[in-house]
């Protein structure tokens, strides 16, 4: 059953001091905001506010409540499962590496979408 009231999501001047102190002290990456997420979900919170993007997160409470959604979610609590890998590209445009040795040339006169007239 969702919820139909809007929330005020938890930031970081919501933490504690002692462990907004230390969370500011922490040389791990990512302490602040995985302080701020571990205090959101002790107190039952949906979301909190990323303090470095200020981007509304969703917490992994919010997130048990439905499967999967495919965004690769930061706190997903079902492991990523429906998320689709990103197709691997050709960023060299000059070159058509076909079956992955580095050697194929691209025949520029027909891959070129129009001809060229000098």
């Amino acid at each position: 059953q969702e919820r139909w009231t809007a929330e005020i999501p938890v930031k970081e001047n919501d933490l504690p001091l002692e462990i907004l102190t230390k969370a500011k002290k922490s040389k791990l990456p990512g302490a602040v905001y995985k302080a701020v997420h571990r205090y959101a979900v002790t107190q039952g919170r949906d979301t909190y506010i990323d303090p470095a993007s200020g981007y509304s997160v969703f917490t992994t409470t919010y997130l048990k409540r439905k499967p999967c959604c495919g965004n690769g979610c930061r706190h997903c609590p079902h492991g990523h499962v429906n998320v689709v890998p990103p197709k691997p590209r050709n960023t060299n445009k000059w070159h058509d590496d076909s079956d992955g040795d580095g050697d194929d040339p691209v025949d520029n006169a027909s891959t070129c979408s129009k001809d060229i007239e000098w």
